[in-house]
């Protein structure tokens, strides 16, 4: 379809919600919908289930952006890939992040970024912290013992202060920076 452009020139009319598919790529889209459907894991499936809308959504965006009038095998494969590796980013994010039992030395680096962040922890708040991050509440007075002995907090005297006694410790950046 031509149109007239304000200087009265004919050119191709562009309508640019109307994207189509390219030779091929309307079945592959569909094979990866149900790739992604038939995974065997509920907690994957629920997790990529938008995947093959999103690389559509992208690859409508490379198309236009490419000047074509459709989605193309080349813009379908790059949008796949992109979606894929963002989506495995995630998954391995989501896994770091929701461990039900962190290791050891996750644990002493969890309470370290705590203390940097806070400065100051008391017994209380880093128990609150940390207890779902493991199922071993030992771990957590381990992880405290092992920022003690390598000089990374100093615990606090907390004598003659009103109220419930309790332990606290305080960075040890911050203390030097004080002295």
């Amino acid at each position: 379809m031509m149109i007239k452009d304000a200087r009265g020139v004919e050119a191709p009319f562009r309508d640019f919600r109307r994207i189509g598919w390219g030779e091929g790529v309307e079945n592959l889209w569909y094979a990866y919908d149900e790739e992604i459907r038939s995974m065997p894991s509920i907690a994957d499936r629920e997790l990529w289930i938008r995947a093959p809308e999103q690389a559509l959504r992208v690859a409508t965006v490379v198309a236009v952006f490419d000047g074509s009038p459709a989605v193309s095998l080349r813009h379908w494969q790059w949008s796949v890939a992109l979606v894929d590796q963002s989506m495995q980013q995630l998954q391995r994010a989501l896994r770091k992040g929701m461990s039900e039992d962190l290791a050891q030395i996750d644990l002493v680096d969890l309470l370290r970024e705590e203390f940097i962040h806070r400065g100051s922890l008391t017994e209380g708040q880093i128990n609150k912290h940390c207890e779902r991050k493991t199922n071993d509440f030992r771990k957590i007075a381990i992880a405290i013992e092992h920022l003690i002995k390598v000089g990374d907090i100093v615990e606090l005297n907390q004598i003659g202060k009103v109220g419930r006694p309790t332990r606290k410790w305080q960075w040890q950046g911050l203390a030097k920076e004080k002295s």
